[in-house]
């Protein structure tokens, strides 16, 4: 059961990655920005190619919402199958697993403090946070489920208050990865409309 969700995720995940990348090329394509002649305003987004123009912000924007979902919760899955493989060596795992949620939180954290400074340069308390803040937050939460993984097989085996500690340690688990999903989420959702807006498509 355990491999088949992996290769629907890989399958999932891969598939959403293509059409992505598709729509992201169609988006270039149909720019109002290709026209020489357009003026950019507050008010005029949106394509000029008349067999698109019935597509209206709304669904653009939907679009980006439902294709961010579908790719936070395949690369998760496809994660968190990975981090219970038996292969070795399980280090390197963990060490990308936490690169993918740092650079989702600390992707997040600057473009929130880009636009909170006007979109000019970010002071350097600032930049400090946005990067500290991550990388304390990925250790801390990465770690903690890596030392949950590596003494479950003990606990497993324990007569005492093993069945607690599991409980908790499931529970732990399944919120982490929820914002591991959460996270990787408002990353690819900040990313897809920034896009969206470079490309004057919404406003």
């Amino acid at each position: 059961m355990g491999q088949r969700v992996q290769r629907l995720s890989i399958v999932s995940f891969g598939g959403v990655m293509l059409l992505s990348a598709g729509l992201a090329g169609l988006i270039h394509q149909v720019s109002p920005l290709r026209d020489p002649s357009f003026q950019v305003n507050s008010a005029n987004a949106g394509t000029l190619v008349p067999w698109l123009r019935w597509v209206s912000e709304n669904t653009w924007l939907g679009t980006s919402f439902a294709l961010a979902i579908l790719l936070a919760v395949s690369l998760t899955l496809i994660l968190r199958q990975w981090s219970h493989a038996p292969a070795q060596p399980r280090r390197t795992r963990w060490v990308a697993i936490a690169a993918v949620l740092f650079l989702a939180l600390g992707f997040t954290g600057y473009t929130m403090a880009y636009s909170s400074s006007g979109y000019g340069p970010i002071g350097a308390i600032k930049l400090a946070v946005v990067l500290g803040l991550p990388a304390l937050l990925t250790v801390h939460f990465t770690g903690m489920i890596w030392f949950w993984q590596r003494i479950k097989t003990a606990l497993a085996q324990d007569s005492g208050p093993a069945p607690a500690v599991q409980r908790w340690g499931q529970l732990y688990t399944s919120v982490y990865w929820a914002g591991f999903a959460a996270s990787v989420f408002t990353a690819l959702q900040v990313l897809f409309l920034g896009y969206l807006f470079a490309q004057h498509m919404v406003d």
